[in-house]
């Protein structure tokens, strides 16, 4: 029977479902939160996969089929495109998508996926490890100018400069991720639906740059030396030795940014998979939001000049001052914002069949995996 009508049924924020059906009237149904343009033409009930993005269609026709894809334990996968002619879960096992910086889609297409053990949970998740990038530190302050440290004494009782402030810490990355597709088939159906979990919540935004540390004081200079006469009476001097210059100030960690954007899944494929699919756990959550970064150290003040050299009756002025510690500026500001949650979409009536690169390979067991040409080197397991 030809397609009459392409379904996308829109779960936003799981509370309520939107249902389009697009058909061969030329009906165009778009979403500001969804990425997918469902436009038809003329011949829809032809097209493939009708809905599908065409930088999505060509990664798949230019992907590595495998024959078998076996997901045992935690099995990860760091390209941007899996297909195969069966995707297996192994009893109790998660597939760890790591390509996540690869492009703006992953995509997970299969003829027919097979639970060895429908009776247990089974999972799809983005990598647990990923983050997204934190701030940069802030510079450290400059040492205080003029710096009377030895040898550069003058003993002329000059005072050392004040340490230069730290820089700013630059606030975390909030990760754009790419969207998912799971396009399928067939599929074992789990005993309890609920059971096969696909988690791509949104990254925690990336923790805020800490402040540079404060420049170091200068150091105080020698006092000049003491003039005597030939009977030891003080002509002038000594000098007082310098003060230390005052460290500079910490600075400021980098502000908390918001948290990323959940995942957009697009699930789709066979009416009788999306019908089975919506009653998957499906989780994509916003982000929470980063921390800020630490405030930088104040800067070390700078160390006293010693007095100057005496003669005769000529009495000793003193050393110089220390200079003070230098403050900090503090902690970026916080964030209580999360990222918005991502979209779910069903999108019934693909031809995965059609979509599936037609030649298949077969990878022995411990065969360490085939390079595909387009993949910089990636090793698909």
């Amino acid at each position: 029977m030809p397609l009459k009508h392409l379904c996308i049924r829109l779960l936003l924020a799981s509370t309520f479902t939107i249902v389009f059906c697009v058909s061969e009237t030329g009906l165009r149904a778009q979403t500001s939160r969804n990425r997918l343009d469902y436009s038809s033409a003329k011949g829809f009930a032809k097209l493939p996969a009708p809905g599908l993005p065409d930088d999505v269609k060509k990664a798949i026709a230019a992907a590595l089929k495998q024959a078998v894809f076996e997901v045992s334990g935690a099995t990860a996968f760091s390209g941007q495109v899996l297909a195969a002619d069966e995707l297996i879960f192994q009893p109790g096992s998660t597939l760890v998508m790591t390509g996540l910086r690869g492009g703006d889609s992953i995509i997970i297409i299969a003829d027919t996926v097979v639970l060895q053990d429908p009776r247990l949970a089974n999972k799809i998740i983005r990598d647990p490890a990923f983050a997204a990038n934190p701030g940069s530190p802030g510079s450290p302050g400059a040492q205080g100018q003029p710096n009377y440290a030895p040898p550069n004494e003058t003993f002329r009782s000059a005072n050392g400069g004040g340490g230069g402030n730290g820089g700013n810490g630059t606030s975390g990355e909030t990760f754009k991720p790419p969207s998912l597709y799971f396009l399928v088939k067939t599929m074992t159906h789990p005993v309890i639906p609920s059971r096969f979990v696909i988690d791509f919540a949104g990254l925690p935004g990336g923790s805020g740059g800490s402040g540079g540390a404060g420049g170091h004081g200068g150091h105080g200079d020698v006092g000049w030396g003491a003039s005597c006469n030939w009977l030891g009476m003080c002509n002038s001097g000594p000098g007082r030795g310098g003060d230390g210059g005052p460290g500079g100030s910490g600075g400021m960690g980098g502000p908390a940014v918001a948290g990323g954007p959940g995942f957009d899944l697009i699930i789709g494929g066979s009416t009788n998979f999306t019908d089975l699919a919506e009653q998957f756990t499906l989780l994509n959550k916003g982000g929470e939001p980063g921390s800020p970064g630490s405030g930088g150290p104040g800067g070390g003040g700078g160390e006293r000049g010693r007095g100057g050299q005496t003669c005769g009756q000529c009495n000793s002025r003193g050393d110089g001052v220390d200079g003070g510690p230098g403050g900090s500026l503090g902690s970026g500001s916080p964030s209580t914002t999360k990222g918005p949650d991502g979209i779910i979409t069903f999108a019934s009536g693909i031809d995965v069949d059609t979509l599936l690169p037609k030649v298949a390979i077969i990878i022995p067991k411990g065969g360490g995996g085939v390079k595909h040409p387009q993949d910089k080197g990636e090793i698909h397991p």
